[in-house]
């Protein structure tokens, strides 16, 4: 084998060894922006079904705190809450898990409004999976279901009684 030989051959196998380094390079690139997308799904699932939880959650305390005080702020929450969570009231910027801690004691800081959007919505725009969805759906009816018991306990505080067509008198 002559010099000129060699050197094409070492020219020819390095090009194609560039080539294929290249192409995992790109493929990788592809990977990792595929694993970053689907991570960021899986985040944005996370904070949806946190906030869920979180509303389901200050919802019974507020819940709670009016039965046992009768005082009319915990029942003004309870509505706040679910106004936010309904999307007829705009969502606080601000919106973390402990706002209406905060608020509770008069802690909140004054936070801009953002956009008037239901959970139920938010849920559907962040392009979850099918089986994701069901599950905050479900999750969101029993949550739905006690929303309802919770009234029922408001308005027997306030010697309402339910007439059988779901009116309180």
């Amino acid at each position: 084998m002559n010099i000129k030989k060699f050197t094409s051959f070492s020219l020819t196998s390095t090009l194609l060894l560039i080539i294929i380094l290249l192409a995992t390079v790109f493929q990788s690139r592809d990977m990792q922006n595929d694993i970053h997308e689907k991570e960021r799904q899986r985040f944005i699932s996370l904070l949806l079904a946190q906030e869920l939880f979180q509303s389901s959650e200050d919802l019974t305390r507020m819940a709670r705190a009016y039965v046992v005080t009768g005082d009319p702020i915990y029942k003004d929450y309870f509505f706040k809450i679910l106004t936010i969570r309904n999307g007829e009231a705009p969502r606080p910027l601000d919106y973390t898990t402990t706002y209406w801690h905060l608020e509770g004691i008069g802690k909140a800081t004054a936070t801009a409004q953002g956009e008037t959007i239901s959970l139920k919505n938010l849920i559907r725009r962040a392009g979850l999976s099918a089986d994701e969805i069901a599950l905050l759906r479900e999750s969101q009816l029993n949550s739905n279901k006690l929303v309802a018991l919770e009234k029922q306990a408001f308005a027997a505080i306030e010697g309402l009684f339910d007439n059988g067509h779901g009116e309180y008198i």
